[in-house]
């Protein structure tokens, strides 16, 4: 056990946190393409993992900390894309990327929603009419 740190377990896995890495909402690893939206430029990046709270992106550009920004993630499956445009801020920088959190994120909502693309990548109008019911519900 690391100093200062305490054993987890997770599954048959063991893991290893810091006390000062608790965090108050699980993260998914989660890999994307996406664009960081800052005063009218999109800048690539990836996405590395999510929670309800934010997400950790890699990026070669620099932010500063509390810049407002948006996170646009694209699912493109055969002929449909869907995107989602999330605003939040810059909460973290950390080496090859930055922490991105809002109180818009909702990883279930993401899921659900990349799901339905796959399952109606072939039929446009099913998608549509998918995507409606999800929204109104």
């Amino acid at each position: 056990m690391l100093s200062g740190g305490r054993s987890q377990k997770v599954g048959m896995a063991r893991t290893k946190k810091r006390w000062s890495e608790r965090r108050s909402f699980r993260r998914l690893d989660f890999q994307a393409k996406a664009f960081l939206v800052f005063c009218n430029d999109r800048a690539p990046c990836t996405i590395r993992n999510i929670s309800n709270t934010g997400a950790f992106v890699d990026t070669n550009r620099m932010y500063e900390l509390d810049d407002e920004i948006e996170l646009l993630i694209s699912f493109t499956k055969g002929t449909s894309e869907l995107s989602l445009r999330i605003p939040g801020k810059i909460a973290r920088i950390a080496g090859s990327g930055v922490g991105f959190a809002s109180p818009h994120m909702n990883i279930n909502q993401i899921l659900q929603l990349e799901l339905m693309l796959d399952c109606n990548q072939e039929n446009p109008k099913e998608l549509v009419s998918e995507f409606c019911k999800f929204f109104a519900t």
